[in-house]
């Protein structure tokens, strides 16, 4: 995943405090933010402010926890909140310690009192009770990844189970055959999908979801290019697409 951001997102930006979606000019994507915990120190608990929405969270380079805003949490993450002690609780953390907060933004509304809401971490990262400051922040625009020139330059890499990152695959269209489909994506976790540069939308193996619709002028016959976003991870399972983080999880099917 780092190799997406630092090779489509914009600059990286270093600040006293967390800087919002807006700041960092990322309407619609993700951000990641990186902190140091300094230390030594004792194992304290290591809280999000102020999540707009989503984060996916890294300690010393191993996973966290997931962390939702109360407002939006899905049932992957409400029960596990309320057994953390709130939505963006990470746990204990000791210092020194170096964290990661891949922080996505779930939409925006246009009416009642969050009209016109930040994105991000809008309240800062508290450990115990002193405010962690020296923040590192890069932004990834979803349209970036529509550049075609730029997605070239990335360097796809083989597989490796359970990774995150940007995933590139291809389906198949027999002649005659175009025309509207379905889109399946067996073991994939949450992201985005793109079909021959188009972007059909998000993806959450939460909910309901088990196909995402393509339109039929997005289709050509032969191969049509697909590309993955996976935020949190494939789940375990065969690996058909290559990624520069890698997948690992069935290849996409394309259903007529």
């Amino acid at each position: 995943m780092d190799a997406v951001v630092d090779g489509l997102g914009g600059p990286e930006v270093w600040s006293g405090v967390p800087p919002t979606f807006e700041e960092l000019d990322v309407d619609r994507g993700v951000v990641r933010y990186r902190l140091s915990v300094p230390g030594p120190r004792g194992p304290y608990d290591l809280r999000v402010l102020g999540l707009r929405d989503r984060a996916v969270t890294f300690v010393d380079g191993m996973p966290g926890p997931v962390l939702c805003d109360e407002a939006y949490a899905g049932p992957d993450t409400a029960g596990a909140a309320a057994e953390q002690g709130g939505a963006g609780l990470i746990g204990p953390v000791a210092g020194p310690a170096e964290v990661e907060l891949w922080v996505e933004s779930l939409g925006r509304v246009n009416y009642g009192p969050r009209l016109g809401e930040s994105k991000g971490i809008t309240g800062g990262v508290l450990h115990e009770r002193q405010y962690l400051h020296g923040v590192r922040a890069r932004g990834l625009r979803l349209d970036a990844v529509e550049d075609t020139a730029a997605v070239a330059g990335l360097a796809f890499e083989a597989p490796r189970a359970g990774a995150r990152g940007l995933h590139r695959g291809s389906v198949v269209v027999p002649a005659g055959g175009v025309g509207d489909a379905l889109l399946e994506l067996p073991g994939w976790t949450r992201g985005f999908v793109w079909v021959g540069g188009f972007p059909l939308g998000r993806y959450w193996s939460a909910g309901p979801q088990r196909s995402l619709y393509v339109p039929g002028p997005c289709l050509r016959e032969g191969a049509n290019e697909v590309l993955i976003l996976e935020l949190e991870g494939a789940a375990p399972g065969g690996a058909a697409v290559t990624g520069t983080d890698g997948p690992s999880a069935e290849a996409p099917r394309l259903i007529p």
